[in-house]
């Protein structure tokens, strides 16, 4: 019995071990305006959307893979993990880059 219920977890674990996790990038963001956004973004060529609140300090996540660019009426802006961003009348602005 003991060696069946060995036998299933190690089977399991393996199996869960060879799926992909689904990768994150998480943006930092000050929305000064009192309209939320609702963007599309391409990140390492999957579509994606990100949602930044109104009159907010907050961090939104795309998932996806690093760079991504989001598409906002005033033109594409590339993005990577952990960067900050400023909304301010509907412009998105990278204001500080991640360094690792």
């Amino acid at each position: 019995m003991l060696r069946r219920l060995f036998l299933c977890s190690t089977i399991l674990g393996s199996i869960l071990a060879s799926t992909p996790a689904s990768a994150a990038v998480p943006i930092y963001y000050l929305n000064k305006d009192n309209q939320t956004y609702h963007f599309k973004a391409v990140c390492n060529g999957k579509k994606a959307k990100i949602k930044f609140l109104a009159r907010r300090r907050a961090k939104a996540i795309l998932y996806g893979r690093a760079p991504c660019q989001i598409k906002t009426p005033l033109g594409k802006v590339e993005v990577n993990e952990d960067d900050y961003v400023e909304i301010r009348k509907g412009k998105l602005t990278v204001m500080a880059i991640a360094t690792k």
